[in-house]
């Protein structure tokens, strides 16, 4: 699935919490904790895409 564009209407809210796993094949794992409980997981690309 590729998201062109992404709002996130977190008003308020704020980081809580942030990890981010490399893999073997160069991809990152990136997740991020809100303090509103919202939590975004997303993968970046050897070349930078997300």
């Amino acid at each position: 699935m590729n998201i062109d564009n992404f709002t996130l209407d977190a008003a308020g809210a704020a980081i809580v919490s942030s990890m981010k796993r490399d893999l073997a094949d160069g991809k990152v794992i990136i997740k991020t904790l809100f303090s509103n409980g919202f939590v975004w997981i997303y993968t970046q690309l050897p070349d930078g895409r997300f």
